[in-house]
């Protein structure tokens, strides 16, 4: 109908009639207003600002606008107004971190019609949807200067996707070492956040990283050993009393400090020389001897070590004499203490 041309023509009761100038008939269009947030992509660990659009958003004084998300993906950071520049403006992040409140108020009706209202500020985590609340009521609602309510306002949605790579790694270090991951260095136990940049122009890469601290280890070895014997510790022989220390490698990759403590004990010898009379016999390490001679035998002394025991046995023989002897009675003869 827009353009179309018209002239009206009176006619009076006399029959008498005038017709008016010609005229353009233009129509204007209902208002479709809209409130809309963007589909947007960014990378884990990025800052976003996010617009808040709006259509056909003419003769509006108040605005009341509550926007939902999850609050382990997005961070709310503020906002910057691009088109509530005038009249009172308060934005809000609930306490619980997944929620947005708008309200604005103008006496004087804005006429931005199509543009952005407003930019949210968040930190990226994750991917969330930015969702209008509006099942309940006045959350998401527009009034006209009169403070009433606008119908047929239309609020569109969107959200954020988070792009990149999240990753849990878990790297081991030695008490008193340090390592390097993502170009940082990490000597200390504990969870920590590393960005790797990529290497193809995309996202980065965030990880989770568990650094462990694993301990070194040292032991104590005590160990005898009789002359002329060695002992093998860590590749070499040792046969001389002393303390000697070898680092090695443990189960978790540290220095192991092992200390050998080594006793080098010695072997003794000891001679008996004994003399008997046969017939009687002499025992010696279990065995009875009734004759002359060398005999060893081989024990074990108090250190643990041979004891090597040498008897020199004599056998000395009785003797028999004839003592012929002539006395006049009544003398007396004094022989072994008899008369």
């Amino acid at each position: 109908m827009n353009g179309f041309q018209y002239r009206v023509v009176v006619t009076g009761a006399a029959g008498c009639s005038d017709t008016s100038q010609t005229s353009t008939l233009t129509v204007t269009p209902a208002l479709s207003r809209v409130i809309r947030i963007d589909a947007l992509t960014a990378c884990i660990g990025d800052t976003i600002d996010v617009p808040v659009e709006a259509e056909d958003f003419v003769g509006v004084s108040g605005l009341s606008l509550v926007i939902d998300y999850d609050g382990q993906s997005l961070s709310y950071q503020g906002y910057t107004s691009v088109g509530l520049n005038g009249g009172t403006l308060s934005v809000q992040g609930s306490a619980t971190g997944s929620q947005v409140r708008l309200g604005w108020f103008d006496i004087v009706p804005s006429q931005l019609g199509d543009g952005q209202l407003l930019r949210l500020r968040f930190a990226v985590n994750g991917t969330s949807a930015l969702t209008f609340d509006t099942q309940t009521s006045g959350n998401c609602e527009l009034a006209d200067s009169l403070g009433q309510v606008i119908t047929g306002v239309s609020f569109v949605s969107g959200g954020v996707t988070a792009g990149g790579v999240t990753m849990s790694d878990t790297v081991e270090v030695c008490l008193g070492s340090t390592l390097n991951y993502g170009g940082q260095s990490f000597g200390t136990q504990g969870t920590y956040t590393v960005i790797l940049p990529s290497t193809t122009g995309g996202c980065d890469t965030l990880v989770s990283l568990l650094v462990v601290v694993n301990q070194p280890s040292a032991t104590t070895i005590t160990q005898s050993i009789c002359a002329p014997n060695s002992y093998s510790f860590n590749g070499q022989s040792y046969s001389a009393t002393g303390t000697y220390t070898a680092t090695l490698t443990n189960a978790v990759g540290c220095d192991s400090i092992v200390t050998l403590n080594l006793t080098v004990n010695q072997p003794s010898a000891t001679t008996i020389t004994q003399s008997i009379c046969a017939p009687s016999s002499y025992t010696f390490n279990g065995q009875t001897l009734t004759t002359s001679g060398t005999y060893t035998a081989t024990l074990t002394n108090a250190a643990g070590c041979d004891s090597v025991i040498t008897l020199n046995l004599t056998v000395n023989q009785p003797s028999t004499s004839v003592m012929s002897h002539t006395i006049c009675a009544p003398n007396s003869y004094s022989f072994n203490g008899q008369s």
